[in-house]
């Protein structure tokens, strides 16, 4: 028995201290930052009909589709309305069905911020390492307006 509690332990302080050099929240960006606005697999024929696409000219991203892309540049004030959005929610659903993606290089490496305004969650990969997050409503609205500024069309129109 007291060989299973060490051997926690370590384990425990070893994933501790692994995951100690990583930032709470989303790193600077040294490179463009390349945002999306995806399309489930599973709701794609109700977009091809009321928007008049065709998934056979979508891009394809992570099994999903890409319905709209742009960029920033590496200053843009995206990653900071992200972090300080990150907090409790007014309510959480279950889904996390991403929706918007953000990408971009930092210091750590390749991140991927995966948003859900559904169920107010982000999923943020830095190369190896994720960890998912909550997210308020002020949140969603910037991080809306920054898409739409830039010309990329949301693909679920949220009415407040």
């Amino acid at each position: 028995m007291k060989h299973i509690i060490l051997l926690l332990s370590v384990l425990v302080l070893v994933s501790c201290a692994s995951s100690s050099n990583m930032p709470i929240g989303l790193p600077e960006a040294v490179s463009e930052i390349n945002i999306y606005s995806i399309v489930s697999r599973w709701e794609i024929d109700k977009f091809e009909k009321a928007r008049n696409i065709n998934r056979d000219e979508l891009e394809e991203y992570d099994g999903d589709y890409v319905l709209s892309k742009g960029s920033l540049l590496r200053t843009s004030e995206i990653i900071q309305i992200i972090n300080n959005g990150l907090g409790e929610p007014s309510w959480i659903a279950a889904c996390f069905e991403p929706r918007h993606i953000i990408e971009y290089e930092s210091v750590y490496g390749k991140v991927i911020a995966q948003l859900c305004f559904e169920c107010s969650k982000t999923y943020v990969s830095i190369d190896d390492w994720g960890k998912m997050f909550y997210h308020t409503e002020s949140f969603r609205v910037k991080v809306e307006e920054i898409y739409k500024s830039i010309g990329v069309e949301l693909p679920v129109e949220h009415k407040l």
